[in-house]
């Protein structure tokens, strides 16, 4: 009796597309960055695990990560999409980067004290509360004339302001006039 055998060759698994959907993100003071909702898997049911580092805008510049906790600072990063094998696909990764920019406080209302004739702006107080507009949480920072050291003629008139973030790693230094 002769036998015949058939070999049959497991089908090789298929290669996903992990696709990662980077948003705008802008410095509010909570976690940032492409979440699982925006990774495509490309037709896997494999285990998605996402893994952030990169840069906070700190000075010195701090590295972030590597962690599963997406970043809460302004600063450069890269999430690393890995998808887990399963059982028709194999496993794939996918590396991004994305920012979480500086934010800039909103500015309202801003007034100034009177000065005696002859005085220069600097004896001046700028007065008003900058807002972060993502979370409406005050912004603490310090209030300047851009030129405090002129003398303005005699009368109300229009003068520059500078406010600058006490935290200038994740909020933007504001003029106004």
């Amino acid at each position: 009796t002769i036998t015949n055998r058939v070999v049959v060759a497991p089908a090789a698994k298929l290669s996903p597309t992990v696709t990662v959907n980077v948003g705008s993100y802008t410095y509010n003071g909570s976690p940032q960055g492409p979440g699982p909702n925006e990774v495509n898997k490309g037709g896997s049911s494999g285990t998605l695990t996402l893994e952030y580092g990169g840069t906070a805008n700190s000075a010195p510049a701090a590295a972030y990560g590597p962690t599963t906790n997406p970043p809460t600072e302004a600063g450069s990063y890269t999430v690393v999409a890995t998808l887990a094998e399963d059982a028709n696909y194999a496993a794939a990764t996918n590396s991004v980067s994305f920012t979480i920019a500086k934010a800039t406080p909103f500015l309202s209302g801003v007034s100034a004290t009177p000065i005696q004739e002859g005085s220069t702006l600097a004896s001046s107080t700028i007065s008003e509360t900058a807002v972060n507009s993502a979370n409406n949480n005050s912004v603490p920072g310090t209030w300047t004339f851009q030129y405090s050291s002129i003398q303005p003629p005699t009368g109300t008139g229009t003068q520059y302001y500078v406010f600058t973030p006490q935290d200038g790693n994740n909020f933007n230094i504001v003029t106004g006039k």
